[in-house]
């Protein structure tokens, strides 16, 4: 399909185009969309992107053709919407639900239709962070200021059309879950990093970026972001977020570096959120109890990255450190479970640990992002106490040690 004819709003997501696009894909083969209603989901939580459910109607009935679908398209946003070009949000879920979801070991949404206006290559996009990493920090901040600009001047068109989870329960955030559907998440998540622990394959897939790319840039982005972030969310925040972002503000460069160079790579799916998480009704969960939706931030690293990012968010500050640590050993136990011999549990500990510190930084990176309604704002501060709470105790400078 034409990139004319990609659809950039909702209003633009007309019978006519559905028709086409699900025939293309082969979707539908002779029934034909007559109307399309869009409800908006989740406002203020996709920084990123809009989401809506599409209720469609056809001129004939079809057995594949979905009464509901989900579509998702850049948000319009224009500090957000540049954010996500430039981390290649957009292009990756695109990448994703076309060559690694039908191979993934956990259930996720199905791709009825993707599209995306042609650009610049990912190995491209690459080659260039990792230039830019090695630059003196005056010229990392000058040349992300131009990209900025070229980026914001310069959108490409995306469109992703996936299955409705309905009657799916969506995972809530800023509620949090219990420690049992945790565990759940947690078993789905070590079934994807068994499945790609240090795989070659990850090298074939040129659009899965590499955590390790560019420390110095990310952290000349905290810098550059965590002024404002003190001053939104500071005053709600416990006493320790302070000596913690004096920690990251001369360590963390430190830290990244000694995260990635020790730790096992695999594939990650990167916003490991419980907003980002389906549990399936009991009457059909079987062995698989939950849905893992929202890839746009698939890529790879170390598979304790996605383990501190979801529970550093999904569990309360009020749990206690006895139990967060016994779901890191059950992460730990279904990676033996599924072959992984070569990682200890207190390696696995420690770059959890270490990941929670990298989340923290990246989280503190969010200062002049759009976070929509109050929602937004209380998950980012529910989230940051969740994650100190987390980190009580912890002897920081020990985790740079090899």
């Amino acid at each position: 399909m034409s990139d004319a004819i990609i659809p950039t709003t909702f209003d633009e997501v007309t019978s006519d185009w559905l028709t086409r696009s699900l025939r293309e894909s082969g979707v539908l083969d002779k029934a034909a969309v007559t109307s399309v209603k869009v409800d908006v989901l989740g406002e203020g939580e996709g920084f990123m992107g809009i989401i809506g459910r599409l209720h469609l109607e056809y001129d004939e009935p079809e057995a594949d053709a979905p009464a509901t679908l989900i579509a998702k398209i850049p948000t319009p946003v224009k500090d957000n919407r540049s954010i996500g070009e430039l981390v290649g949000a957009y292009e990756r879920e695109i990448h994703f639900y076309d060559t690694v979801a039908p191979q993934l070991p956990v259930e996720t949404p199905r791709s009825y239709y993707a599209a995306m206006e042609a650009g610049r290559s990912s190995e491209k996009d690459a080659e260039g962070a990792a230039m830019l990493d090695r630059a003196p920090v005056w010229l990392i901040r000058l040349l992300m200021r131009l990209v900025t600009w070229v980026v914001s001047r310069r959108q490409r068109k995306y469109i992703l059309l996936i299955s409705d989870l309905q009657p799916g329960r969506v995972g809530d955030q800023v509620k949090g879950c219990t420690a049992d559907e945790a565990a759940q998440i947690l078993s789905a998540i070590a079934k994807v990093h068994v499945q790609y622990w240090r795989s070659p394959s990850l090298d074939e897939r040129t659009w899965l970026r590499r955590q390790d790319l560019n420390p110095r840039t990310m952290h000349c982005i905290f810098e550059d972001n965590v002024g404002v972030f003190r001053e939104r969310l500071g005053p709600r925040s416990p006493a320790s977020l302070e000596p913690s972002l004096r920690w990251l503000e001369s360590r963390a460069i430190d830290l990244l570096k000694a995260f990635h160079v020790s730790s096992p790579e695999t594939l990650l799916h990167g916003d490991m959120r419980l907003d980002n998480v389906s549990f399936k009704p009991k009457a059909e969960s079987g062995e698989e109890p939950v849905v893992l939706f929202d890839w746009q931030l698939a890529g790879r690293g170390p598979g304790a990255y996605d383990v501190a990012y979801f529970l550093s968010g999904a569990l309360t500050a009020d749990i206690p450190a006895d139990v967060a640590r016994d779901l890191v050993r059950h992460y730990y136990d279904e990676l033996v479970a599924g072959g992984i011999d070569e990682y200890s549990f207190d390696d696995c500990l420690r770059d959890y640990h270490r990941a929670l510190l990298a989340v923290l930084h990246r989280v503190s990176s969010t200062g002049t992002v759009e976070l929509g309604n109050e929602r937004g704002v209380e998950l980012i501060a529910m989230w940051l106490e969740r994650t100190l709470a987390r980190l009580d105790g912890v002897d920081y400078d020990a985790l740079l040690d090899a």
